[in-house]
C-alpha cells in the first residue's frame, strides 16, 4: 500500500510538472519569455530529477545569455545518473554545441548514435560537433558522420544534402578531395545549380572552354531548372569566363546571377543603411562609451578584424592566425546575436541601439564576464583571440563597451576592386552585395561610421591594413602590426597558406595560395561595363 501511495504521489508530480511546462510554453508564444524563465527555474528546483525540465531550462537561460547558468543545469554530473539520461542525450548533445563545448557535445552525440544509429539529426549533429573546431583535425570524421547520413537517409534529398554538407566541410578545410565531391553531386542531380558551382570553384582549371561550362550552358537552356539553380548556374558561369579573360561574358552572367539573388532575399535601402548609421552615432557618444566601459572587461586579449567584404579580411586573419599566442577564430558571430538579445536581456521595450540608453554598468559588468568565459573556453588558453567578422565594424562602440582594451584591425582595400569583387561572389545573405548602387551606399556607411569611431577613440586604437600594402610586402606588414597588437611576429605566419584550418568564407580557395597579386585593380578590366551603377572616379575619391 505504502508503495502505491509513492506511486500516486510521484503520478501527482509530473502531472503537476507537465501542466507548469505547458504554461510556460504558452507564456513563450505571447512573448513573454521572462516569465517562462522564471517559471522553469522553479520547476527545477522542485523537480530536479526530471530531465527535460532542466533541458528546457538550459534552452531559456541561453536565450537570456546565461550561460553559467545553462551550463549548471545541464552538468554532467547530474544529468548522466537521471533515469530518462539515454533518452534525452541527443538534445544534450546540441545544449553543449550551443555552448560551444566540443568535447562535451561529442561524449553525448556518440552514445546518441550509438543508440540510434538511423537517426539522421543525431549524426548531423555529431558532425556539426566534429567541426565545431576549426582546426580541421576532425573533418574526416564529420565527412563519415555525412556518408552515413547519406546511406541511411529515406529520399533523395536527404543522401543529396547530407553530400552537400560534406562537399562544403571538405571545401571549407581546401581538401583536393572535395571536387569528387562535388563531382558526385553533380551525378546524383544532373541540373541543379549549387553543385555546379562548388565544382567551378574548387576547380581552377575549368575555364569556359571546360566540359564542364559546356554542361552548364546546356543545363541553362532548359526551361525547367529553378531560379535557385539559374543563380548559381551563372555564378559559375562567371567564374568561368573570368578565367578565360572574357569580362564581357562574365560580367553578363554576373548580372542575371544578382538578379536572380536580388528576388531572393529584401534588399536593404540606401535610407535605412544610412538610418542605421545615424542612430549608432547618435547613441555611441564617447562620453556613453567612456561611462560603460569602466564596467566592461578590461583584459586586452581580443583581436577584431573588420571592414567590407571582400577587403582582405580573410587573408590577414590567415596570417595572424600563425603567431604564437593566438587562437584565430573565424567569423564568429557573437556581437551580432548580443545586439539582437539585447532589448530581452535587459527588459527593454527600445530597440537597439536605442536600448544601450537602459543600459547600467551591472549589465555591462555580466554581459562582458559572460562572453569573456565562452571566448576563454573555445581558445584553449591562448593569449589572443582574433575574430573576423566585417560586420563587426558598425558595433565598435559596443564592442569597446563590453571589451574597452580590445584592439581593432580595419582592413581597406580599392573601393572600386571591394565593390566589384562582392558583386561577383556567390554569397548567401549580404542582400546589399546583389547591386553595385546598393554596394556603394553601403561602403559610404561603412566609411562613415569608421570616421565615427575615429572620433571617438584614441590613436591605434584602430589600425587601418591597406590590402595593396598587404600583398605587396606582406613581411613588413605584418611585422608592424604585430607591434602594434602587441603579438609576437613568427616568420611562419607567411606560410599561412599551409595551414590545415578551416575557412567557412568565399576565399577558402585563394587563402590556400601564397600571396599574390592579380586581385589589385581587378575592377580595371571591367571599367567600361561599371559606368551604369557607380561613379567610378567619385567612389576612388571617398
Amino acid at each position: 500500500m505504502p508503495s502505491l501511495s509513492h506511486a500516486k504521489r510521484n503520478k501527482w508530480r509530473r502531472r503537476i510538472a507537465a501542466t507548469m511546462l505547458r504554461i510556460a510554453f504558452r507564456s513563450t508564444k505571447r512573448g513573454r519569455c521572462r516569465q517562462s524563465l522564471t517559471i522553469l527555474r522553479g520547476l527545477a528546483v522542485a523537480f530536479p530529477n526530471i530531465l527535460v525540465i532542466r533541458i528546457w531550462l538550459a534552452r531559456f537561460e541561453l536565450l537570456f545569455n546565461n550561460e553559467i547558468e545553462a551550463m549548471e543545469a545541464i552538468r554532467s554530473d547530474v544529468v548522466d545518473k537521471l533515469d530518462t539520461f539515454e533518452r534525452h542525450c541527443r538534445r544534450i548533445g546540441l545544449l553543449h554545441l550551443r555552448l560551444e563545448d566540443a568535447g562535451k557535445a561529442m561524449s553525448y552525440l556518440r552514445l546518441a548514435v550509438q543508440l540510434r544509429p538511423t537517426s539522421v539529426a543525431a549524426w548531423r549533429a555529431l558532425a556539426d560537433a566534429y567541426l565545431m573546431e576549426n582546426d580541421g583535425k576532425n573533418v574526416d570524421e564529420a565527412i563519415k558522420c555525412f556518408r552515413h547520413i547519406s546511406s541511411v537517409a529515406g529520399t533523395e534529398h536527404g543522401r543529396f544534402h547530407a553530400l552537400c554538407r560534406a562537399a562544403e566541410a571538405l571545401s571549407n578545410a581546401g581538401r583536393d578531395d572535395a571536387e569528387g565531391v562535388w563531382q558526385e553531386l553533380c551525378e546524383l542531380d544532373p541540373q541543379g545549380g549549387w553543385q555546379y558551382f562548388g565544382l567551378v570553384d574548387c576547380n581552377k582549371s575549368i575555364n569556359a572552354s571546360h566540359p564542364v561550362a559546356e554542361k552548364v550552358r546546356s543545363i541553362l537552356q532548359e526551361p525547367e531548372v529553378d531560379d535557385f539553380s539559374r543563380k548559381n548556374l551563372h555564378f559559375a558561369m562567371g567564374l568561368a569566363y573570368d578565367r578565360s579573360d572574357n569580362p564581357a561574358a562574365s560580367f553578363a552572367h554576373y548580372q542575371l546571377a544578382n538578379s536572380y539573388r536580388r528576388a531572393e532575399h529584401p534588399l536593404v535601402t540606401s535610407d535605412g543603411l544610412k538610418a542605421e548609421v545615424a542612430a549608432r552615432c547618435d547613441v555611441f557618444t564617447k562620453e556613453r562609451i567612456d561611462d560603460l566601459s569602466s564596467a566592461g572587461c578590461q583584459d586586452d586579449f581580443l583581436i577584431l578584424i573588420v571592414g567590407m567584404p571582400r577587403s582582405g579580411t580573410t587573408l590577414l586573419h590567415q596570417i595572424l592566425g600563425m603567431c604564437d599566442g593566438t587562437y584565430s577564430a573565424g567569423e564568429r558571430t557573437d556581437f551580432a546575436e548580443l545586439r539582437n538579445m539585447l532589448p530581452e536581456i535587459i527588459n527593454s521595450k527600445l530597440r537597439y541601439p536605442r536600448c544601450i540608453s537602459k543600459l547600467t554598468a551591472a549589465h555591462v559588468r555580466k554581459l562582458s564576464l559572460t562572453l569573456k568565459s565562452r571566448l576563454d573556453r573555445i581558445s584553449h588558453g591562448s593569449r589572443h583571440m582574433i575574430i573576423k567578422t566585417p560586420d563587426n565594424c558598425v558595433e565598435i562602440g559596443f564592442i569597446k563597451i563590453l571589451f574597452p582594451n580590445s584592439r581593432i584591425i580595419n582592413c581597406r582595400r580599392d573601393v572600386v576592386d571591394t565593390c566589384f569583387s562582392c558583386f561577383t561572389q556567390n554569397f548567401g545573405s549580404v542582400s546589399f552585395a546583389s547591386d553595385l548602387v546598393l554596394l556603394r551606399a553601403y561602403c559610404d556607411s561603412y566609411l562613415q561610421i569608421m570616421r565615427h569611431w575615429r572620433s571617438i577613440f584614441v590613436e591605434n586604437s584602430i589600425v587601418d591594413v591597406f590590402y595593396e600594402q598587404l600583398v605587396d610586402d606582406p613581411e613588413v606588414v605584418v611585422r608592424n602590426l604585430c607591434i602594434l597588437m602587441n603579438v609576437k611576429f613568427d616568420v611562419r605566419c607567411l606560410d599561412y597558406y599551409k595551414s590545415n584550418r578551416v575557412v567557412p568564407t568565399m576565399s577558402r580557395w585563394q587563402v590556400r595560395q601564397p600571396v599574390y597579386k592579380t586581385s589589385v585593380k581587378r575592377s580595371d578590366r571591367y571599367r567600361e561595363f561599371l559606368g551604369g551603377f557607380v561613379d567610378v572616379e567619385s567612389i576612388r575619391d571617398a
